[in-house]
């Protein structure tokens, strides 16, 4: 789909499961987003969303208060987002953050991989694969995502994140804050984070605020 997937009305769109039914996206920019979910009724679960592109070269290109600068794949803001995947999608520009955004709701069961920056030295971006500002993320397998010039290929600054895996993501030659997460607010409990890299900085965590609770962090390598 070239147009935004809406669904701000207490519907449920259940596919018939990850490995058979699929969201193919395509080159999207200016104010389009693959989807948003936004009604405290709504829900989403059983599909794979793949192969999203999103590029935006500068901050004043988008319409104020309308522009994706957060959540060019999925914007969650109220509902339930389950047993999902996001798969290879790639964004690219300024000030644009996460291929995944959660400013409220429940995410839950969901994978997110092959998730890639293609624009480096970018400005003010956060979270390559997810960006978190509130809401509920829980049993999240986060891997194999490549970030550039980027604060974490998973950055939070509010609500909380539990019960999940960060794994095996990593930064260009260009390097970032962290490999795994950066967190700069919200909580942080109970995940493994493991085997991330960083060419320039932090290879599993860079926190300035928040919380990090009962939460490994092995094998993650800074060069």
């Amino acid at each position: 789909p070239r147009d935004t997937i809406v669904i701000d009305r207490p519907i449920r769109v259940v596919g018939a499961g990850k490995a058979t039914t699929f969201i193919t996206g395509t080159a999207l920019a200016g104010d389009r987003h693959g989807l948003a979910v936004n009604h405290d009724g709504a829900a989403l679960s059983g599909v794979t969303i793949r192969d999203y592109t999103w590029t935006l070269d500068h901050k004043a290109n988008i319409p104020s208060g309308t522009g994706p600068a957060y959540g060019t794949t999925l914007r969650l803001e109220k509902g339930t987002v389950r047993d999902v995947i996001f798969s290879n999608c790639t964004m690219g520009g300024h000030y644009i953050s996460g291929s995944v955004a959660v400013r409220g709701g429940l995410m839950e069961d969901v994978e997110i991989t092959g998730t890639r920056r293609t624009h480096a030295n970018m400005v003010d971006t956060y979270g390559a694969s997810l960006y978190q500002t509130g809401g509920t993320v829980r049993r999240l397998y986060n891997h194999n995502n490549e970030a550039v010039s980027t604060h974490g290929n998973i950055s939070i600054s509010g609500g909380l994140l539990e019960d999940s895996r960060i794994a095996a993501n990593g930064t260009s030659a260009y390097g970032g804050s962290a490999g795994g997460i950066y967190i700069a607010g919200g909580t942080v409990r109970n995940t493994l984070i493991v085997g991330n890299q960083n060419n320039t900085g932090a290879a599993g965590v860079h926190q300035t605020a928040g919380r990090l609770e009962h939460c490994p962090i092995v094998g993650n390598v800074s060069a």
